[in-house]
């Protein structure tokens, strides 16, 4: 379910419309970056991960954290 506008707004404004890796990890409240990818790297990752062209390291959407923040909320995760 998509997340509401309000919820996507403030991540928005918070974080811009790409996250990386560490800051989709300390949203998602890791206690470590090495816990976050040793999530990410048995595929237990809840959020779709991207490269970005020639950039390092790995990036999500805004969007898609609000959709798995929203989905956590309503219990449908």
């Amino acid at each position: 379910m998509p997340a509401p506008p309000d919820l996507l707004d403030k991540l928005t404004q918070q974080y811009g419309q790409l996250l990386t890796f560490e800051e989709v990890a300390t949203a998602l409240r890791y206690p470590t970056i090495q816990a976050a990818r040793k999530a990410q790297n048995r595929g237990q990752f809840p959020i779709r991960l991207v490269r970005v062209g020639a950039q390092r390291g790995l990036f999500a959407s805004v969007q898609s954290l609000a959709d798995y923040l929203w989905d956590l909320q309503q219990g449908t995760r």
